[in-house]
């Protein structure tokens, strides 16, 4: 008697301690692990969107609002701002936060890059997942999410004259690039390259294929462009230049044997130094952007005198028309030498 007693003493003490202990894992609170959909994602500067999603590992259950930063050789547009530096991304929406819908079991992170005339190296833009509303939400705070933003398809347009030497006299030479809507009309710079060197004897301007957009009224992926090839300086009175139009395709310029090549001559009546802000200029050369291709270029045309117009153009200078945050001036930059060796 005593012993079965004792053994439902027993079995009395395991069942409160077994209801106990339910009791306290009811009472936890549900845990959720965040993550990262991608490490690593791959982008071009002409994609429309990028999107760095992050995810839990079941429905939220609420609204979760998740804070990140950026960072990496990439500039967003408030970074670029800070620094007085150039954009190469927007974020779409919310510029540090993000939320995971109640039910939901993930949310994107949207970037917008920027087409822009510049040729460089690849760039990095690096997410970082710095705090959760929720605390029973789990993250390593030291996980990232890098994307790699690679140079984007285009038209290299290189202009080229020979050496300067004591005994041909020397030569600087400037291009300048406008879009207009016939090639009567020009009113926007849109590039260009201006070195201040005769010991350079090219200057390079890139403009994006794929881009497809409008600025001020003009569409650019069905427009006219012009490009302007001014005898800045120089003593050489037979001055002999190319311009070559070449198709610049997944980081590699296309052979030189499918290259348009074009040949211009200038005398010393052509030479005219420009100083006025407003860049007037001779279109000297048109070309089209049909649907994304540029077509139809036109053989150079020499003026008798001068190679700029002596009358003040009009309108505004928009260089760059791809990036809201891109300075009105032609800029000077250094090539990246693995594309500098292909021309």
């Amino acid at each position: 008697m005593q012993k079965s007693i004792s053994s439902i003493l027993m079995l009395f003490v395991l069942l409160v301690f077994s209801l106990v202990m339910t009791s306290c894992k009811d009472d936890e609170p549900e845990k959720f692990n965040m993550t990262f959909s991608a490490a690593t994602l791959t982008a071009k500067e002409s994609d429309t969107e990028i999107s760095v999603e992050i995810k839990l590992d079941k429905p939220a259950p609420s609204d979760i609002t998740v804070k990140f930063k950026l960072s990496g050789t990439a500039y967003d547009d408030v970074r670029a701002e800070a620094e007085d530096d150039y954009a190469d991304y927007e974020v779409d929406g919310e510029y540090d936060e993000i939320v995971i819908k109640q039910g939901a079991t993930a949310a994107s992170i949207k970037l917008v890059p920027y087409s822009d005339d510049v040729i460089e190296d690849d760039e990095t833009i690096i997410v970082t997942v710095t705090e959760v509303d929720n605390v029973n939400v789990i993250f390593d705070a030291t996980q990232i999410s890098t994307v790699t933003l690679a140079q984007e398809d285009g038209l290299i347009i290189l202009l080229e004259w020979p050496e300067s030497n004591s005994t041909n006299g020397f030569v600087d030479m400037d291009m300048i690039v406008r879009i207009g809507e016939t090639s009567n009309s020009y009113n926007f710079i849109i590039t260009g390259s201006a070195y201040r060197s005769v010991d350079i004897e090219y200057e390079v301007s890139f403009i994006p294929k794929t881009y497809i957009g409008t600025n001020l009224g003009l569409n650019y992926t069905n427009s006219t462009y012009g490009v302007s090839y001014t005898y800045y300086d120089g003593t050489r009175n037979n001055l002999t230049f190319t311009s070559t139009f070449i198709d610049f395709v997944a980081g590699a310029a296309e052979p030189e044997s499918s290259r348009q090549v074009f040949t211009g001559n200038y005398t010393l009546a052509n030479l005219n130094k420009w100083v006025s802000p407003n860049y007037p200029t001779l279109i000297a050369q048109t070309f089209r952007n049909v649907g994304g291709s540029y077509v139809e270029f036109s053989n150079i045309t020499t003026p008798a005198s001068g190679s700029r117009n002596v009358v003040k153009t009009t309108n505004e200078f928009i260089n760059s028309l791809y990036s809201k945050t891109r300075s009105n001036s032609i800029r000077q930059y250094t090539i990246p030498e693995k594309y500098l060796r292909q021309f």
